[in-house]
């Protein structure tokens, strides 16, 4: 009888086949989403970060489970696969009971203690194998906490980074800041964000002249100092007396998921140079005598400045004019100058005058609202920036205010707040350089301009913050300007693991197509499954008995009996093979050539009985209860 049928019944159902096409599909689409998302630099900053930072746990539980499914398709995809091509093996050559359990197990992915150890082996390195896609899954899924650049302009995934309040000075708003009055105006607020005044000289002269009096640290570098506000930022050097705007109107901004952001604001790049000037014509000069030595003198702090008379004004000291300093500022025909005036006490600053340029510029401001700090940088132009302010107003103003600083502590009698803001800075200039330079011839001149020159900047500076803080806070004179934000967000996965996971998939899919084609879409694949313990049992049975009587001739041989352990080896080595019995599938006895016993042991089996002996059997008994039937003894007799 030929051991092939004839007939299509046996063979196994398209659909079974099939199976592994959903998972390929599953595994692929999720590896090409993230394939997709990591070339495409996806991430997001809105739902799922918000899910991910509030529910870490969650996050993480979820991940596992997603993960450990997807492995687990691509691992029963290889399972089946396995499955189909030992069970076409079997259709044609025999296999034996251990190569049996060896092909289940690997199905099954479980490993199995009692087989021989080269079966164990590669077991057990599948075993291994078969635990890393979950992880690598795992690595591929896990969401990565990262930034993302918002641009102004809005993408179909992205919305558009938000616009910011920026100060202008128009002349809709010049009632409040083209004032010319050396009174205070009432137009001072005061809110949880600190003081907003047209007024610098009376609400925030502590404040500018603290920042002045360290302009410049120790090791020579500019210095870092905070906002004259409560917003708690802090400038990383010079302000140029832009960035207002931070922490006072960014709220859209300045959110708990912004790492920081960054726009552009026109102002003034102010440059402030120094020299001496021994023929100035900006004195102290004696007008009361006091004779009662508990009584100041009057002085009169007044003269001709390179551009023109200024304003003169009183100033007051004990006994002498040694801890008087007195400074102007003054603005004509488009020419700005500081000049100082002092006595003994203050002497180095005595005849120093001061040019200002107040140069139109770009800035680009840098916030970092992580850390709370701001970075302004000047831009390069290719062609003038626009005066923000036409009417040279501003300049004036602020020119005006460092005189009005001076003037209103004229009258202190035994220190000069003014002189003791810039020799503090002159001392920190002196800490930076050199010690063995003080013998030069210069050297003192040198430190003493550089030491004003960086104080009455930040002086400078921090008068146009206060302005612009106070068209925002109290005009609401503004434009708006766009913001480029770096904001906190999530990916999908680590790349590595993004790459190795579409590795994965690729060889899983590659492995099927090529068997698919190697056994011509399995096509001799029969039902029988040596998996499924139905099929098994049934698949046995159908095959008679001669399987048990071929392990019970081979531990005849070796004077033993079967007794059911899984690790035995006699019975690990028949063989078997897969074949019919008229139109019933059997898993049959294979008898290797040579090894063919002769019909009587077919029919007597001699099987050892520990304690039973015979003298004419010498120790065996003789079995013959088992007689086959027709059909069965061509099983046994090995009928192809």
């Amino acid at each position: 009888m030929n051991s092939r049928l004839s007939y299509n019944h046996d063979r196994e159902d398209i659909w079974t086949k099939a199976l592994p096409i959903p998972g390929l599909l599953l595994t692929t689409l999720f590896t090409s989403l993230l394939l997709w998302t990591n070339r495409s630099n996806w991430t997001d900053s809105q739902g799922l970060y918000q899910f991910v930072t509030n529910n870490r746990a969650t996050s993480q539980i979820l991940v596992q489970i997603i993960a450990q499914l997807l492995g687990a398709v691509q691992i029963h995809i290889l399972c089946t696969l396995i499955g189909f091509g030992t069970r076409l093996r079997l259709n044609s050559r025999p296999a034996t009971l251990d190569q049996l359990r060896f092909w289940n197990a690997l199905c099954e992915v479980r490993l199995d203690w009692s087989l021989p150890f080269r079966f164990f082996l590669p077991l057990t390195i599948f075993f291994v194998v078969a635990v890393l896609p979950g992880a690598i899954w795992a690595g591929a899924l896990t969401p990565v906490v990262t930034s993302t650049i918002i641009m102004p302009s809005a993408s179909w995934f992205y919305p558009a980074s938000p616009y910011l309040d920026v100060p202008r000075y128009s002349p809709a708003s010049a009632e409040f800041w083209n004032v010319t009055s050396w009174v205070a105006p009432s137009d001072t607020i005061r809110t949880e964000k600190g003081i907003f005044t047209y007024s610098p000289n009376y609400a925030l002269q502590g404040l500018i002249l603290n920042v002045a009096a360290s302009a410049t640290s120790p090791d020579g570098t500019a210095q870092n100092h905070t906002k004259i506000d409560n917003s708690r930022f802090t400038y990383l050097g010079r302000s140029f007396g832009v960035g207002s705007s931070v922490g006072l109107v960014d709220d859209s901004l300045n959110s708990t998921n912004t790492l920081g952001y960054n726009y552009t604001e026109v102002g003034y790049s102010a440059q402030v140079t120094c020299i001496v000037n021994d023929t100035s014509d900006w004195t102290l000069t004696l007008v009361s005598l006091s004779d009662d030595e508990t009584f100041p003198n009057t002085y009169l702090a007044a003269g001709n400045l390179v551009n023109g008379a200024s304003d003169g004004y009183a100033a007051c000291g004990l006994y002498n004019d040694n801890d008087i300093v007195a400074l102007v500022g003054h603005t004509f025909n488009d020419q700005n100058v500081f000049a100082i005036a002092s006595g003994a006490s203050y002497a180095a600053l005595d005849g120093v005058q001061c040019n200002a340029e107040f140069v139109p510029t770009n800035f680009s401001i840098s916030v970092n609202v992580t850390e709370s700090t701001v970075i302004v940088t000047p831009l390069l132009q290719s062609v003038p920036v626009p005066n923000m302010e036409s009417t040279g107003a501003i300049v004036a103003i602020t020119m005006r205010e460092p005189t009005s600083f001076s003037q209103q502590n004229a009258c202190d009698l035994y220190r000069s707040v003014i002189g003791d803001t810039l020799t503090s800075n002159i001392a920190n200039i002196n800490a930076s350089w050199d010690p063995t330079l003080n013998a030069l011839t210069g050297y003192q001149s040198k430190t003493t301009l550089q030491g004003v020159e960086d104080s009455l900047t930040s002086m400078v500076d921090n008068v146009l913050l206060a302005y612009s803080s106070a068209q925002l806070m109290i005009a609401n004179d503004t434009y708006q300007a766009p913001t480029t934000a770096l904001i906190k967000s999530v990916r999908i996965g680590e790349a590595i693991y993004i790459y190795t996971v579409a590795a994965v998939n690729f060889l899983v899919v590659l492995v099927f197509i090529f068997e698919i084609s190697r056994t011509r879409g399995w096509k001799d694949l029969r039902r029988f499954d040596y998996t499924n313990i139905k099929s098994l049992v049934v698949g046995t049975s159908m095959g008679g008995t001669a399987i048990a009587n071929a392990v019970r001739r081979a531990h005849a041989s070796e004077r033993t009996v079967w007794d059911g352990t899984s690790g035995d080896v006699i019975a690990g080595n028949i063989a078997v093979r897969l074949t019919n019995h008229g139109e019933d599938l059997a898993l049959a006895f294979h008898e290797e050539p040579g090894q063919s016993a002769s019909r009587s042991e077919d029919y007597e089996m001699l099987v050892h009985y520990p304690g039973e002996t015979s003298g004419a059997s010498q120790g065996l008994k003789v079995d013959r209860s088992y007689q086959p039937s027709q059909s069965s003894q061509s099983w046994i007799e090995g009928d192809e």
